[in-house]
Order: structure tokens, then C-alpha cells, then sequence
């Protein structure tokens, strides 16, 4: 678990958190802290040397406080994402729920295709 302080484009600082569980917890340093959102990742281990362990994203929402939708284009999930050593990919946006429990909804889609045309993700199964 670890956790540091990341400043947003125009929203001030907030506090970003990687718990137990490969999920990512964004909160104001505002006292008392108010949740922004998350992010949930699953973990994929590779199958052999040519296939490399990632992470699926399967729920992201950072809208911020009671779904204000003040946080979203700061620069949060790209911090987060940027922050994996191990490489992240995303479901393609086809309306469909994963069994993962992935699927892109509102600026997921748009999201998942500027972290993949910046080279900070991939699609999984080597779709786009």
C-alpha cells in the first residue's frame, strides 16, 4: 500500500492511495477528506515469458465528491496509470460487461483511447 500527493490540473491537491485489494482510492486533503473515487484493477498474470503480467481496468470513477463530476480531466487517472510499473490495458469500448466486471461508461471510453494513443496502455487481447 502506498499513497502520495498529487496536484491536479486546476482543483488543488489530492490524495491518491493503492490499497490491498489493486484498487486506487482518491480523496481531497481537505479535513475531513472527501472521496473523489476509484479505480479497480485486475491482476493477469502472464501465461508464459512472451506474455507479460498487467493489470485490466475494470471500474474507474473519479468524479469526484457526491458525483460533482468537478475532478474528472485533472489528470488523476493519468497520474495513477502512470504510476504502474506493470502494464495496464482496457476492455474495448463495446457495450458489453466483461466477466471481469469491466466495461467503459461515460469518459472511460475517451479516457482508455488518450492513455492508449500516449503509449501509458494498451487494449487487452490485442484489440482497439
Amino acid at each position: 500500500m502506498s499513497k502520495w500527493i498529487f496536484t491536479t490540473k486546476n482543483k488543488g491537491d489530492v490524495q491518491i492511495e493503492w490499497t490491498d485489494e489493486d484498487e486506487v482510492i482518491v480523496r481531497t486533503v481537505a479535513t475531513p477528506p472527501e472521496l473523489i473515487g476509484s479505480m479497480t484493477f485486475r491482476y493477469i498474470e502472464g501465461a508464459d515469458r512472451y506474455d507479460e503480467d498487467r493489470f485490466v481496468v475494470t471500474n474507474m470513477y473519479l468524479d469526484g465528491p457526491n458525483g460533482s463530476g468537478d475532478y474528472i480531466r485533472q489528470g488523476i487517472g493519468q497520474e495513477i496509470i502512470s504510476s504502474m510499473v506493470t502494464p495496464v490495458t482496457f476492455h474495448v469500448d463495446d457495450g458489453n460487461r466483461r466477466d471481469d466486471g469491466g466495461h467503459l461508461t461515460g469518459d472511460g471510453p475517451g479516457f482508455a483511447r488518450k492513455m492508449v494513443s500516449k503509449g501509458l496502455a494498451y487494449w487487452e487481447e490485442g484489440n482497439e
